[in-house]
């Protein structure tokens, strides 16, 4: 599973490649043309934005509504809403009710 590291001002979320495959090819909720499937990574959030992003250890350019998304499953349920990350890394991409 996915490694979360909370700090008082930053979050780091780390991937696996298994865990990236297993998400892009989820029952309901395939993602086809993954850019990620098979690919460990690394994000680090501030409240300012993505500060730090590695594919398989080296600097990744991926698209970003796959990787909002990954992002987002990974931390909705695991970051507290009250962390200064929150609002970059998952508040924005919640629907809004």
């Amino acid at each position: 599973m996915a490694q979360i590291k909370l700090s008082p001002r930053a979050v780091v979320l780390l991937v696996s490649a298994a865990d990236t495959e297993a998400w892009a090819h989820r029952p309901h909720a395939v993602w086809p043309c993954s850019q990620l499937a098979g690919h460990r990574f690394r994000a680090a959030f501030d409240q300012g934005g993505l500060v730090e992003f590695t594919i398989d250890g080296r600097d990744g350019n991926v698209d970003a509504n796959e990787f909002n998304a990954i992002s987002y499953d990974f931390l909705v349920d695991k970051l507290p809403p009250e962390h200064p990350a929150y609002e970059v890394a998952v508040g924005q991409f919640k629907k809004k009710q």
